[in-house]
């Protein structure tokens, strides 16, 4: 006879907000630590947009990555950062 176990029934949790809210945070979460580990913003902005390139590759363009430099500012700045003006 098997034993039921808690965790085998949990039910799958759902993100609150539309696609758009969870690419935004899921942006804000990976600039912060792209911000703690030192990364220069320009270097933060690429890799964003390549690994959400990456991830919807089959799916056609995100439509977050036009708000990524955005994100990334506000993250950076939020962060502390020094910002850096590009000559």
């Amino acid at each position: 006879m098997a034993e039921s176990f808690d965790w085998m029934n949990t039910p799958p949790t759902r993100c609150k907000g539309n696609a758009a809210e969870v690419h935004d945070e899921e942006v804000r979460c990976r600039a912060m630590l792209y911000a703690k580990l030192g990364y220069p913003r320009a270097r933060a902005e690429a890799r964003l947009r390549a690994n959400f390139e990456w991830e919807h590759d089959r799916l056609g363009k995100a439509a977050v990555l036009k708000r990524i430099p955005a994100l990334v500012l506000d993250t950076y700045q939020r962060a502390g950062v020094e910002l850096r003006k590009k000559r």
